[in-house]
């Protein structure tokens, strides 16, 4: 996806409250649609001028003869309404309103790209594509959905559920084995993966993505559109909200949520790792920062522990950042004594190791210095005539 350059007119309020509605699903409830002016709609704006701004962009650069918010109400709906209908069912459905020489291969890539905004999974917009970075969604699906072939997979005989589900676009909930059940929030955060890991945070609007690591980037990707989150709670009863939780779980929403405090509200370093974090992506732009920062500062939680057992669906990627910074050679001694900090066992010897190092220094020196001045001459008197 090419990224979206300047509209030609900025949104209106009608345009913002309107996509609002149609995320909560309001627009489908009599009498119950949202004002601009409602704090909700204004909770959403971060996401909404986000969407406006990538539905506009796509649809220009496509073709200027479909209204993108009309598009993305409808196919939002059916896919709320049908969410194991296979993409070919829809793109059938509407052939017969696009206009004309637009055939189905554009209304399938359209449709995808509208679901892949509403959902905020990237690479839905190209999972239908032959390229490398989407190729292994294709090869899951295959695995679990014979006798389909990938030519039909290709063709949109694929419903969105099974693209998302099966696809493993999303991470899956585990059931695990390993021994580590809890790790504190003080071995594992954002100040110590930038610090020790080496890793700088990108802010990226694929939830998918969420705590994953770009070894390539050494960055750290974090979503940065949690306000969408942070209403659905008030809509939960809604067919779109509940369409959205079909793909993509409540409780994974959820760890997303309360993965901020832990990552920077839970210490002091945390705060001011946020602020740079902020400062270094341009792509955040000052109204989302309004939301993270209540998120990630001023969320108020009390968890100090990453527990297994409430991050079922985060867990790998947690234990993955933690391996990450374990494996992560510090670049100095001092990074050394300070690495470990938050692990006594480790800590301990090394504050130990370090002291020793020290008094041995200063006892070689006194040593040297010591036998240096035994073995000075001593100045023999120069005798003057006369004496």
């Amino acid at each position: 996806m090419s990224s979206p350059g300047s509209l030609q007119r900025a949104p209106l309020e009608a345009d913002l409250a309107r996509l609002a509605n149609i995320i909560t699903g309001r627009d489908r409830i009599p009498g119950q649609s949202l004002s601009a002016s409602h704090i909700i709609v204004e909770q959403l704006k971060p996401f909404s001028k986000w969407l406006y701004r990538h539905l506009q962009h796509n649809l220009q650069f496509q073709s200027q003869r479909l209204d993108a918010v009309d598009w993305f109400q409808k196919i939002v709906h059916y896919f709320s309404d049908y969410p194991d209908a296979r993409i070919c069912t829809f793109v059938q459905a509407e052939q017969a309103n696009l206009p004309q020489g637009l055939g189905p291969a554009f209304m399938r890539q359209y449709a995808l790209e509208c679901l892949s905004f509403w959902l905020t999974i990237e690479k839905l917009q190209r999972v239908l594509d032959d390229v490398q970075e989407t190729q292994y969604v294709i090869k899951n699906c295959l695995a679990d959905l014979q006798p389909r072939t990938e030519m039909s997979i290709r063709t949109g005989d694929v419903s969105m559920k099974e693209l998302v589900y099966n696809g493993r676009l999303v991470p899956h909930a585990g059931a695990y084995t390993d021994p580590l059940k809890r790790i504190s929030a003080a071995a594992l955060n954002v100040h110590r993966l930038m610090k020790f890991g080496r890793l700088k945070v990108k802010w990226t609007s694929d939830i998918s993505q969420h705590m994953t690591i770009i070894e390539a980037e050494r960055e750290l990707s974090l979503f940065y559109l949690p306000c969408l989150l942070s209403v659905q709670d008030a809509f939960s009863s809604t067919k779109a909200i509940q369409a959205f939780r079909h793909y993509i779980p409540e409780q994974l929403t959820d760890e997303i949520r309360r993965s901020y405090w832990l990552l920077f509200g839970s210490s002091r370093r945390g705060r001011k790792s946020f602020k740079r974090a902020l400062k270094a992506d341009r792509e955040v732009k000052p109204i989302d920062e309004d939301v993270l920062h209540n998120l990630c500062i001023h969320n108020n939680e009390f968890d100090t522990v990453w527990s297994r057992d409430k991050y079922i669906y985060l867990w790998p990627r947690i234990l993955e950042l933690k391996c990450h910074l374990d494996s992560s050679e510090p670049e100095s001694w001092w990074g050394l004594m300070w690495h470990d900090k938050s692990q006594p066992y480790v800590f301990v010897p090394a504050i130990i190791s370090g002291i020793l190092f020290i008094l041995a220094v200063v006892s070689t020196g006194a040593t040297i210095a010591q036998t240096w001045k035994t073995f000075q001459v001593p100045a023999t008197p120069v005798s003057t005539p006369g004496s």
